[in-house]
């Protein structure tokens, strides 16, 4: 390749302007170009390792790498026993501080029986399913946020059931893989189960969000099975998350 010019610039290296293609190199520096694709896989490569969403789950659904979630903490629902409100009023409630995260920047909602204490154990009954669905559709009408369910404790397949019919997009389930012991006693791994009725009533497409070594509970029994391990074993049943 022959030479034409050599360019100073202020305050940056000299760059020596060759013929070939137009292209630039930096003065001293050999005249063959980097190859493109292998720095463009590289770093794509290194992407990847600083990423703990290597399937982009979080980015399709909220559009950022990193998602912010606000949990509407509902009102004890009818039939608990700390309920007071009808479920107008616990609906009203849950629509307006859906509408706080939102207006504070949050990138998805999820609504959640937290008020429903002493909670039963994997399963609830069709009077909070059915509250949940009314409650979780008028936040999903309001709000234009990504709407998440999850249904305490561990009742993982109402909350499926929740979502689909209130138009959610996601799920957040306790004991998905291996057991724990909860204030409520054991709870056992709901994967298979899970997904069979998730794929039974037509709601694949509602993602799944599962906890690894829940909080609020003793793991005594999987302490030679560390939090890693846990994860793996969770994607390899085929959690969304």
């Amino acid at each position: 390749m022959r030479l034409r010019r050599e360019l100073p610039r202020r305050g940056l290296p000299k760059i020596i302007v060759g013929r070939r293609k137009g292209r630039a190199f930096p003065h001293g520096a050999a005249a063959k170009p980097p190859d493109e694709p292998a720095v463009a896989s590289a770093r794509a490569r290194e992407k990847e390792k600083r990423s703990v969403d290597k399937l982009s789950v979080i980015d399709s659904l909220f559009g950022v790498p990193r998602a912010l979630i606000g949990v509407v903490h509902l009102q004890a629902l009818p039939g608990t026993p700390e309920s007071k409100l009808d479920i107008r009023a616990i609906t009203s409630a849950a629509v307006e501080e859906a509408r706080q995260y939102e207006a504070a920047g949050f990138h998805g909602v999820m609504i959640e029986n937290t008020h429903d204490r002493p909670y039963l154990k994997s399963g609830v009954g069709p009077e909070i399913t059915a509250a949940m669905a009314v409650i979780g559709a008028e936040v999903r009408r309001t709000v234009a946020l990504p709407l998440g369910v999850q249904v305490l404790a561990g009742a993982n397949t109402s909350a499926v059931a929740v979502a689909l019919a209130c138009g959610a997009s996601f799920v957040r389930v306790e004991g998905f893989v291996f057991a724990h012991v909860a204030d409520e006693g054991l709870i056992e791994a709901s994967a298979g189960a899970l997904l069979r009725h998730r794929r039974a009533i037509g709601a694949d497409h509602i993602r799944v969000f599962a906890d690894v070594k829940k909080k609020h509970s003793a793991h005594a029994i999987t302490s030679d099975i560390d939090i890693a391990e846990t994860a793996k074993a969770a994607e390899f049943f085929s959690s969304t998350a």
